[in-house]
């Protein structure tokens, strides 16, 4: 099932929040249900609140695809449990009230580092959207993510 493309603009437009979050704690062992509840630090807060500032910790629920399980069809994002280790970051559309956040319409990307602009931005066009992605697509940096081993850390 593919969702339109304006379905996510819309999430990303009417979304509170829109954070890079260190993560501190993920609880892989509920990765089983497919939802892994995630906890952090924000690093960077491009749409925010006062309690969602640089340096508050916040909580939500990240989909999730446990190993030796098929890809599900359907309009969420499921990251690697690679992209959930402690001390990664995520970029993240949320709504809720903090600290207990909820992702708004599945818009979530694993960072290798807190960058100093969104990595997706709701306001671009496809066009515009092919002109600033980075060499590095958003699709191989999952694909790289799929590939790592779920306990391992990145060289820092």
């Amino acid at each position: 099932m593919t969702i339109p493309r304006e379905i996510y603009q819309r999430h990303r437009q009417t979304a509170r929040y829109l954070l890079q979050i260190r993560i501190e704690k993920a609880w892989i062992e509920k990765a089983e249900a497919g939802l892994v509840p995630v906890e952090g630090i924000v690093a960077r807060a491009f749409r925010s609140t006062w309690k969602t500032r640089v340096g508050r910790r916040v909580r939500f629920e990240v989909p999730v695809l446990p190993p030796g399980n098929p890809m599900p069809l359907g309009p969420a994002l499921f990251l690697p449990l690679a992209a959930l280790q402690p001390g990664r970051y995520l970029e993240a559309y949320l709504n809720g009230k903090p600290p207990d956040l909820e992702l708004a319409g599945w818009q979530v990307l694993p960072l290798d580092a807190p960058t100093n602009r969104p990595f997706h931005s709701f306001f671009q066009s496809r066009e515009e959207a092919e002109a600033t992605i980075p060499p590095e697509s958003l699709y191989q940096r999952l694909a790289a993510l799929w590939k790592r081993p779920a306990s391992g850390r990145d060289a820092e």
